[in-house]
């Protein structure tokens, strides 16, 4: 194997194993207690919903908010549309995490804007 060719197996190689360990499953707590390293990034994050609430936005749009908890914090997930889903189920979710994002007039602290559902459990 020439030095090219191994340079790009390495370059794959290492972009493989940061894809995989970025996209590790994260607990609420670890991400708020790293939340300067988070923010702005997609992440995956599970937990145990609570709170969970349907709402309409002023626009008329269907969107939803819940905590994602772990034994020592909570998350605020938001997410467009209506899924309804069940208190108390752990799920793991990825989305973009912010420690502060503006909705109109209002200010949100410490919240993933959901991407996608991974897995029920």
């Amino acid at each position: 194997m020439n030095k090219s060719a191994r340079n790009v197996l390495l370059v794959l190689s290492a972009t493989m194993l940061w894809a995989d360990a970025s996209a590790a499953d994260l607990t609420p707590s670890a991400v708020l207690y790293s939340a300067n390293q988070y923010n702005g990034k997609e992440i995956s994050v599970t937990g145990v919903i609570s709170q969970f609430k349907l709402n309409t936005g002023n626009d008329g749009k269907p969107y939803e908010s819940f905590k994602l908890c772990d034994a020592g914090a909570c998350l605020t997930v938001y997410a467009l549309g209506s899924d309804p889903r069940t208190e108390g189920e752990e799920i793991s979710v990825s989305g973009h995490f912010w420690m502060f994002v503006q909705r109109g007039y209002l200010t949100y602290h410490n919240e993933l804007d959901l991407d996608s559902v991974q897995s029920s459990r």
